[in-house]
């Protein structure tokens, strides 16, 4: 982005952050108690279905094989909370939100 000529760098700057949407969605936090992963993000977008993506192996991450579960969505908009349960034996885990076609995820997650 050029700045145009005649337009201060205050102004110019305070523009861009005024046009340049924040993200639709944030995660704000993570908690595991047990096997029980709680999720709380803020949202400005209804989200349609909540996944707990996992897996049991190790290694690079693309070369894993990764299963998909069905996460508990509680939503009280912008807050959303998601519940899932990992499954024995996970190496390694995120949750994904979908919105209509927009997808966010949480922070990977390595088992210790």
């Amino acid at each position: 982005m050029v700045r145009p000529r005649g337009v201060s760098w205050e102004r110019w700057v305070l523009g861009i952050f005024l046009i340049r949407p924040w993200p639709w969605c944030q995660q704000l936090g993570a908690k595991v108690e047990g096997d029980v992963a709680r999720i709380s993000f803020n949202s400005t977008k209804p989200i349609d279905a909540a996944t707990l993506v996992s897996t049991t192996d190790v290694g690079f991450t693309g070369d894993r094989k990764w299963s998909e579960s069905p996460a508990d969505l509680r939503q009280n908009q912008p807050r959303v909370i998601v519940e899932a349960t990992i499954p024995p034996g996970t190496t390694a885990w995120f949750i994904r939100l979908n919105s209509g076609g927009l997808v966010a995820c949480s922070d990977f997650q390595e088992s210790e």
